[in-house]
């Protein structure tokens, strides 16, 4: 008869971990994996878990250890790890077998260690015959070799019926003095050591660090890079503090090749001008943990880690990442990547187009005054889409954006014009044109200007002649102050336009630059930082308007308050008479500080009666009609209400109230002359004449 492998484990209950997948394939090999989809098919039924109870043929299966392996596909093509089994094969040629529930009495027994002797040839053991037996004694072992073993077990009737073969593998180990640990003994175990396939002897295999006690539980990742592919086993044993070694605790294993994972690059989704959304799945973690996962891109093909990337939380499993810092209307190559202990796999090859800002220029600044300024900007481009919006934006800091004030003009291409409200006087602002469509929001260049300051309060004329007028007035918050003088009403007056025009000025009316044309022509009669100004040049008998602007000047820009108010402008008409008129001479501003002189013409001694309506540091001084200051001397003061001579000097603090002041003139040349009288920011000038 042929002979005939015998499986002895007869049936194997493989039920599947629970997974969200069906089941659909099964398959099984023996000692050699022929791969996936390979091995020899088993009938299953499709569902989530599955129990196998089948006889497998083993003919040509050689006596001795073998692996069977099995494993499971399900209804996406995925084939599930394998599990894998030892068993001993024996071979026997006239099997005939005890059947269980035979109602028999069994009433024989022997065993064999390794090779079957045959029917009736192996060590005999004591029984009590019956239906059933229960075996409890010791092995002799003595001369087996140390290492696998198959020890084997069988029964016969009262009818001479041998039964099946009851095969069990052990270890042996080669020790005189073994004692071994017992479960529940309470001693405590304090070393332990593991070997994969070969016994190197006690105390001789791996060991590794546990926590001592009466149990242990251990966890720990073991490395495998010298363990050839395909089955092992490892063993596991314990010492306790008595220094007895515990029976080993083996597990078959099999060992596999790590491949890289399989990842793909999905959609490119949210592009804008300087980012976008890249999407990848990772299918499969290659048989080992994944370390990381993302997307990485370039501006050239096959982008790798070493551009830029980013880097994933997860493992397999679809994820999103966000590329930042992109150029505008750029093409971009991404890829998503996934990383293992293989090394880093790549999807496909995506590309996109990065979308592109509109361009814009911003426009000069004009029109600027305390509290307004004019700009705009030329949209050259709208980037190839739509503009949504247009305008200028402005802040008292750098590169002012839309998150500022800003102006939301109509339109798309081409120019526009906007006016800036609601401005601080005298305060640098900076401001920029700016267009946005669906790529973001572009800027023109930065252009930057100071708002003209207030205007001058408490214009006054503080004295007229036939050929001069003398203006007082209160300084704003400006860098200087401007002047102008114009035959004529204020009907007649030209303000001056922001911008680098640097006017000059001369206080002879006619003889410094001008603004406007013709008899209307407004002459730059004053340009500085004080606040009073007289006029020579003019004609008698005429009407001239004054206007006084206060300015800023920054960056070589003046920006001017050409606003009007109460006393700005101011129209004042020159005297009439050929001669001295000392009613048209006196001035009709009142102000703090106001004088007569007499006698006019005058010979030696000039008297100037000054009236101070509060207290003030007064000034006199005379001049020449060249202008020439040719000094006081001999000044004294007589007090109207006592009438009494004393000495005063020319530059003194006089109390509110009423002076006689002599001056003595009789050093100076026949001649025209005029006085002029200040304090406490206010001037008197008139004019007398020296006659001998």
């Amino acid at each position: 008869m042929k002979n005939r492998l015998i499986l002895l484990v007869l049936f194997l209950v493989l039920p599947l971990l629970a997974r969200s997948q069906k089941l659909t394939n099964a398959e099984y090999f023996i000692d050699t994996d022929p791969g996936l989809g390979n091995g020899t098919a088993i009938t299953i039924t499709y569902g989530d878990a599955v129990t196998i109870l089948q006889d497998l043929d083993l003919t040509g299966i050689t006596v001795g250890f073998h692996v069977i392996g099995l494993r499971f596909m399900d209804e996406n093509g995925n084939w599930g790890f394998n599990k894998c089994q030892s068993f001993f094969a024996i071979q026997n040629n006239s099997w005939a077998g005890l059947q269980e529930g035979s109602g028999t009495s069994i009433n024989k027994a022997e065993y064999f260690l390794d090779t079957d002797p045959g029917l009736g040839n192996g060590n005999p053991l004591t029984i009590i015959g019956g239906s059933t037996v229960t075996i409890a004694t010791d092995i002799d072992l003595s001369g087996i070799a140390a290492g696998f073993h198959v020890i084997g077990l069988r029964f016969k009737d009262e009818n001479g019926k041998w039964g099946f073969n009851k095969c069990q593998s052990f270890f042996a180990i080669q020790n005189n003095s073994w004692a071994g640990q017992q479960e529940g003994s309470g001693t405590r175990i304090t070393k332990a050591e593991y070997f994969i396939d070969v016994d190197p002897g006690l105390s001789n295999g791996i060991s590794f660090v546990i926590s001592s006690g009466n149990s242990i539980s251990v966890s720990t990742d073991l490395t495998l890079n010298t363990i050839s592919l395909g089955q092992h086993i490892i063993c596991v044993r314990f010492e306790d503090e008595n220094g007895k070694w515990g029976f080993n605790s083996c597990q078959s294993f099999e060992v596999t090749d790590v491949t890289l994972a399989t990842i793909t690059t999905s959609s490119i989704g949210n592009v804008g001008s300087t980012s976008a959304t890249g999407y990848g799945n990772v299918t499969s973690d290659g048989g080992a943990t994944i370390t990381a996962r993302g997307i990485c891109w370039s501006t050239s093909a096959t982008p790798t880690i070493s551009n830029s990337h980013t880097t994933e939380t997860g493992t397999t499993g679809t994820f999103s990442s966000t590329m930042t810092g992109l150029s505008s209307s750029t093409v971009y190559h991404v890829r998503a990547y996934a990383t293992n202990s293989k090394g880093t796999a790549y999807g496909d090859d995506a590309t996109f187009t990065t979308l592109d800002f509109p361009r814009v220029s911003s426009s000069v600044i004009s029109n600027v005054s305390a509290n307004s300024a004019h700009s705009g900007g030329n949209v050259t481009s709208d980037g190839g889409s739509t503009i949504t919006a247009r305008g200028i934006c402005w802040s008292t800091s750098a590169t002012p954006t839309i998150s500022n004030s800003h102006t939301t003009e109509t339109g798309t291409t081409g120019t526009f014009s906007s006016t800036m409200t609601g401005l601080s006087s005298s305060t640098v602002y900076h401001v920029r044109a700016y267009a946005t469509n669906s790529a973001g929001t572009a800027y023109g260049d930065e252009l930057t200007f100071e708002t003209a300051p207030n205007q001058i309060t408490n214009l006054i004329v503080r004295s007229v002649s036939r050929t001069f007028i003398a203006i007082q007035w209160s300084r704003a918050n400006g860098t200087g102050c401007m002047a102008v003088c114009l035959k004529g009403t204020s009907s007649n007056v030209v303000n001056p336009e922001y911008g680098t025009a640097d006017y000059s000025a001369n206080s002879t009316y006619g003889s410094g630059d001008y603004l406007g044309t013709g008899t209307t022509a407004n002459y730059i009669v004053y340009k500085g930082t004080g606040n009073t100004l007289r006029v020579d040049g003019l004609t008698k008998n005429t009407q001239y308007t004054f206007k006084v602007y206060e300015y800023n000047l920054y960056n070589s820009y003046y920006s001017y308050a050409t606003n009007t108010n109460s006393t700005n402008p101011l129209s004042r008409t020159t005297s009439p008479k050929e001669g001295y008129d000392p009613e048209w001479v006196d001035s009709s501003e009142s102000g703090i500080l106001s004088f007569k002189i007499n006698p006019n013409p005058a010979n030696d001694i000039l008297h100037l009666s000054l009236t101070l309506e509060e207290t003030a540091n007064i000034t006199i001084e005379l001049f020449n009609m060249n202008g020439q200051n040719v000094g006081i001397q001999n000044v004294g003061t007589q007090n109207v209400g006592t009438h009494c001579n004393v000495s005063l000097p020319v530059n003194s603090s006089y109390q509110k109230g009423q002076y006689e002041i002599p001056i003595a003139i009789d050093k100076l040349a026949s001649g025209s002359y005029y006085i002029v009288v200040s304090g406490n920011n206010e001037l008197v000038v008139q004019d007398f004449v020296i006659v001998r």
